[in-house]
């Protein structure tokens, strides 16, 4: 059957547990399935884009705001700036300051430029996809248009989670990763990567940290 809306995919879910005692809870395996492909898939559908004015050296970041992309400062020049570590010895010591701003860093929910300027930043960022959740009253997104089988096969790996059946989880992940490599969502600038690393911001630089699509990550 085609899975085109959120009903459907519900639908087929429900086809494929034939579990008619759990068909109240199939919302919240596709749920946990949107938090687990918003962690594993980065696609040029993710990608936005937000402009706002600095206070004290510092903008608030986007609710939707997963991983950055790039920043730029613009004020009396427009200056690409670099990430750096909030605990490192750059973002620390080394900036002259009253220069103009070359780096930046996240903290707190925000994002903060040294040396401290007024002007505008323009954050280049991966959006989550739970922004864009699936719903009774938003009945479609992108990656349901575009690869539909990924939802199935998570939400039905998130049911067998539910179930304490960890091999059959597995099972259906790796179903979802070689729908989403056939989607050509792998490439370079569309990602489906079970253990790529993911820059929040929060936990620092691009350094691995394992973020597995599998079960138990």
């Amino acid at each position: 059957m085609a899975i085109t809306t959120y009903s459907e995919l519900q639908t087929a879910i429900a086809d494929f547990i034939a579990r008619s005692d759990l068909s109240a809870v199939i919302p919240n395996f596709i749920a946990l399935a949107e938090s687990r492909l918003s962690r594993a898939v980065r696609a040029q559908e993710m990608q936005a884009s937000t402009l706002n004015a600095l206070l004290d050296g510092a903008i608030e970041l986007p609710t939707d705001y997963q991983e950055w992309l790039s920043c730029r400062w613009i004020g009396t020049r427009t200056q690409d700036l670099a990430f750096v570590e909030p605990d490192s010895p750059e973002w620390r010591f080394r900036y002259r300051p009253n220069g103009d701003p070359q780096m930046f860093t996240i903290m707190a929910g925000n994002l903060e430029i040294r040396p401290s300027s007024t002007g505008n930043i323009k954050l280049y960022y991966y959006k989550t996809l739970t922004s864009e959740a699936l719903a009774d009253n938003n009945t479609s997104n992108w990656l349901l248009a575009k690869c539909p089988d990924m939802y199935l096969y998570t939400s039905i790996a998130e049911y067998h989670l539910y179930m304490k059946d960890d091999a059959r989880a597995a099972q259906f992940l790796v179903l979802a990763k070689a729908e989403g490599d056939k989607e050509s969502i792998a490439t370079d600038t569309s990602k489906f990567n079970p253990t790529r690393p993911v820059d929040t911001g929060n936990q620092g630089s691009r350094a691995p940290q394992n973020v597995p699509l599998a079960p138990g990550g």
